[in-house]
């Protein structure tokens, strides 16, 4: 795989496969990994610990409707290149953790309003979100921690234009006024 280019749809309606093993995948010269395993609502883990994603430039539901995995880890993947990440975890409706480590979104152009659209199990994010300064969503996730809320508080960066962070107003009655004022300070609105 050292030479592809595009892994666009690569797994994308394989509904019936459980397990996948893509570790020896040389992706250096991937540059779309849009719907790679969208739909692959049967596997219930996935290792994409190896992939080099140092030259992908769009992740749009990647993972969308890998609705049976539980955890997922994506904390090495190299997003500095990466202009959409909409949709990109769509109806991953069991997943509970995701480690995103200090994932960089300073080159994303599209919002994250619909990113976990469907994350409806989702209760921790462990990470950073390293130059959020576009609209966020986790009003899909009601279980979603403070710890984690915090997080994505913590990470946003101050803005110039209106920006949105939206949570459930579960998640959102776990933060202390004094905590939503951090994120209303940086001039960002919280729904």
């Amino acid at each position: 795989t050292s030479k592809v280019t595009t892994m666009y749809c690569m797994f994308s309606g394989c509904s019936s496969l459980t397990s996948l093993d893509v570790s020896k995948f040389d992706t250096s010269m991937v540059q779309n990994m849009s719907e790679m395993f969208s739909g692959c609502s049967s596997l219930t883990s996935l290792d994409v610990s190896k992939f080099d994603t140092s030259k992908v430039t769009t992740m749009y539901c990647m993972f969308s409707g890998c609705s049976s995995l539980t955890s997922l880890d994506v904390s090495k993947f190299d997003t500095g290149n990466v202009h959409s990440m909409d949709l990109m975890f769509y109806e991953c409706g069991n997943m509970r953790t995701l480690n995103i480590g200090n994932i960089d979104l300073s080159g994303l152009t599209d919002n994250m309003n619909r990113t976990f659209r469907g994350c409806s199990s989702l209760r921790s994010i462990t990470g950073q979100l390293v130059g959020l300064k576009l609209s966020i969503s986790f009003g899909w996730s009601p279980l979603l921690d403070h710890d984690s809320a915090m997080m994505v508080i913590n990470s946003a960066e101050t803005v110039t234009t209106v920006q949105t962070v939206s949570f459930s107003s579960r998640t959102k009655a776990l933060l202390s006024d004094e905590e939503k004022a951090i994120l209303t300070n940086k001039g960002w609105t919280l729904a």
